[in-house]
């Protein structure tokens, strides 16, 4: 299904690859939070129905909004190709975090902070109740945020997740090529950089989690380009405090209040969560919840850019059943 948006909407020109539009919405979509402002994309049936030459989008009686939560280095348009998909059935908003994107550069850039945030979001946008969708560093604050606001979170998606970050994980794509062994040595380095990150080194993390969507065509050059100027967009500082948070923060002991069915996706090549990580996260959340977990073939860490079709499909199911 080809999604084309309406020219006013964008923010350059409209992308297709693979049949699902690059969603890049005019950055004055801004939500009010107790420090700053965050950036944010909305699509409704409206919307989605105008991208669609008026067709209408699926029916919606009872269906919940979706609200996704970009990984470490990203910002909402991580999710370009994903919220047209999700979109035609649901309410769809897509945040970037304080100090990512076009969002407010205003510390402190934690965990905590960013869950309340999204509550904070959540309450702006009068969603009393709402399914995440979380990836990466996204999948902590949302398990935080169901964790915190179990009658709230009717459903937790999590992509690329784990109950905790470590020090000592490997970042073997990176040690084979002789960059920084583990998390902590990143963090190591990060801190270094104070207000001058080494921009080459974020490019070749991007381009890396990348590969398995240029090898396989779901997105090309320009996506490629735009991914990494998104991540040049964010704070300086945000590199290192992040990372050093989600490595010192560990609310694995609140999984246990977390009551919304839990669906983990991984990629076959996730080379930061191995199989045992992926284990234990299941065996935490399962202690009090449902949870189902589904591998994708030939994707890495960042399933929803090299399988964005596929990840929809699974979430649209998930939500269904």
């Amino acid at each position: 299904m080809a999604v084309a948006a309406p020219k006013a909407l964008l923010d350059g020109e409209q992308q297709d690859h693979g049949g699902a539009a690059s969603v890049r919405l005019s950055r004055d979509l801004l939500l009010s939070v107790p420090k700053g402002s965050l950036s944010y994309a909305s699509v409704d049936s409206v919307l989605w129905s105008l991208w669609n030459e008026g067709e209408k989008p699926a029916e919606r009686v009872k269906t919940l909004p979706i609200v996704l939560l970009h990984g470490w280095l990203d910002s909402w348009r991580s999710f370009a190709k994903l919220v047209p998909l999700l979109s035609k059935h649901h309410h769809t908003v897509a945040l970037s975090f304080r100090g990512w994107g076009d969002s407010s550069k205003l510390g402190p850039y934690t965990i905590e902070s960013y869950a309340d945030d999204v509550i904070a979001a959540m309450d702006e946008l009068s969603f009393d109740e709402f399914v995440l969708v979380g990836h990466n560093m996204g999948g902590l604050v949302a398990t935080l945020v169901a964790a915190r606001h179990p009658a709230r979170v009717k459903s937790l998606i999590l992509m690329d997740s784990c109950s905790t970050v470590r020090a000592d994980m490997l970042l073997l794509t990176e040690a084979e090529k002789g960059g920084p062994v583990s998390l902590g040595d990143l963090r190591g380095m990060l801190e270094s950089w104070g207000e001058d990150p080494n921009r080459e080194l974020l490019r070749a993390f991007q381009v890396e989690h990348l590969k398995h969507g240029l090898e396989r065509g779901a997105v090309d050059a320009t996506f490629q380009y735009q991914a990494v100027q998104e991540t040049y967009k964010a704070d300086p500082t945000v590199f290192a405090q992040t990372l050093s948070d989600m490595i010192e923060e560990d609310h694995t002991d609140e999984l246990k209040r977390i009551t919304a069915p839990v669906l983990l996706m991984y990629g076959e090549h996730d080379e930061l969560f191995p199989q045992e990580e992926q284990d234990a996260f299941e065996e935490a959340l399962s202690a009090s919840t449902s949870v189902e977990r589904i591998t994708l073939d030939g994707a890495g860490t960042v399933p929803h850019w090299s399988h964005y079709m596929e990840c929809a499909e699974a979430i649209l199911k998930f939500l269904e059943n």
